[in-house]
């Protein structure tokens, strides 16, 4: 009996239990829990700014190029002989004045010859002396003599007075070449400048033609400098015309900064452009302009070395100056051709026109109004109307 009453109260709870979980089961699958939505918030990029203030901007434009000399030539021998003087400055890497007596070559073979040659200009005038006297007589005779009519040319003596004449003539180009022969047996320096090369020395024998030593002026040296076609329109540069007598110097032409480097160290000479070469290379696309710097070789006060031919330089040139325009730096800019300006906290992309750019800054002629906010921070992929705080630069 107490079996049976057991077993009932198991089946009662059985299905109590069973009902439970039914009825936990249909809750669950009609009241489903539901997610709770956050509202979204947008990023909000932290950049740096500028206001847009119009100014002038000065060019400067970069170019490089090599030193070369103003002048740089052979000194050769112009007569035969032995080299019997040579100056003690005469040696490679010395400097010279224009007019030193740089050396000598031996003249006395030039003595004697100028000596007769002088002797035979003596004698040809006293030869046509007593032609010309001896003419006059004989006119006097012919008349003299009652002789009618003209007196032919031989009989006044006309064809030996012109050959006197042409003798005299002659013994004077001869002199004068004796002359210039003598002088040319001292090598005189043609201007002051610096010895690259020498190629003779004492006792030696020299022709006509020997090469005696290379050198180059040094009161100016020049430098080629490279420039585009956009780069050249923003130079001052004086365009010579045919006909015109136009001399540049500082005080009218751009000015230019070339450096050398030797080392670690770096020396700068200022000079100007001197002129344009007015070709366009076909293939380049650049013309070149010549930089002239004066005394590179006098002594500096910063102890400075002077500038080297054949050296590799850098060179800034001035440009114009640009008027009421918006500078900001390169990384600012996207493209070539847009920024981007803070309103109300939010960015927007601005179409502008870029006038000029170098390593540094862009100039900005069109696109910006005054005083509007223009982002300086890299925004790479960021897309107009995103949320920014800012501080101005």
């Amino acid at each position: 009996m107490e079996q049976s009453s057991n077993g009932i109260r198991n089946f009662i709870l059985s299905v109590i239990f069973l009902g439970v979980a039914l009825g936990a089961a249909y809750y669950v699958k009609n009241n489903p829990p539901k997610a709770e939505r956050e509202k979204p918030v947008a990023p909000v990029l932290q950049v740096e700014t500028m206001v847009a203030e119009p100014q002038n901007y000065n060019i400067i434009i970069e170019s490089y190029g090599t030193i070369q000399a103003r002048t740089q030539g052979t000194l050769t021998a112009q007569v035969d002989g032995e080299v019997i003087n040579v100056a003690e400055g005469f040696r490679q890497g010395s400097f010279f004045e224009k007019g030193d007596l740089l050396l000598e070559i031996d003249p006395r073979d030039y003595q004697t010859t100028l000596i007769n040659a002088q002797a035979n200009v003596s004698q040809a005038q006293a030869a046509l002396a007593q032609e010309q006297a001896q003419a006059e007589q004989a006119a006097k005779d012919w008349k003299r003599l009652g002789n009618s009519g003209k007196a032919s040319d031989l009989v006044l003596r006309k064809p030996q007075l012109a050959a006197s004449r042409a003798q005299l003539e002659w013994n004077k180009a001869a002199l004068a070449k004796a002359e210039l022969d003598l002088k040319r047996t001292q090598i005189v320096a043609p201007y002051a400048g610096r010895i690259i090369s020498k190629n003779v020395d004492l006792g030696q024998y020299v022709t006509t033609g020997t090469q005696l030593a290379e050198i180059f002026a040094v009161d100016y040296v020049e430098v080629r400098l490279p420039l585009t076609s956009r780069e050249y329109t923003y130079v001052d540069i004086h365009e010579n015309y045919r006909g015109e007598n136009f001399t540049a110097d500082s005080s009218n032409s751009p000015l230019v900064r070339v450096t050398n480097r030797i080392g670690n160290t770096s020396q700068s000479f200022n000079g100007y452009i001197s002129r344009s070469e007015g070709v366009f290379n076909t293939s380049t696309r650049q013309t070149y302009v010549v930089a002239h710097i004066d005394d590179p070789y006098g002594k500096r006060t910063d102890g400075s070395p002077p500038l080297k031919i054949g050296q590799f330089v850098t060179a800034e040139i001035q440009g114009k100056t640009l008027a009421d325009v918006y500078v900001v730096p390169n990384s600012a800019v996207y493209q070539g051709s847009y920024i981007f300006i803070a309103e109300d906290n939010i960015i927007q992309r601005r179409e502008i026109n870029l006038l000029w750019q170098d390593n540094d800054n862009t100039v900005i002629d069109q696109g910006i109004t005054e005083g509007e906010i223009i982002v300086l921070t890299p925004l790479n992929e960021t897309i107009s109307g995103t949320q920014i705080q800012y501080g101005q630069s």
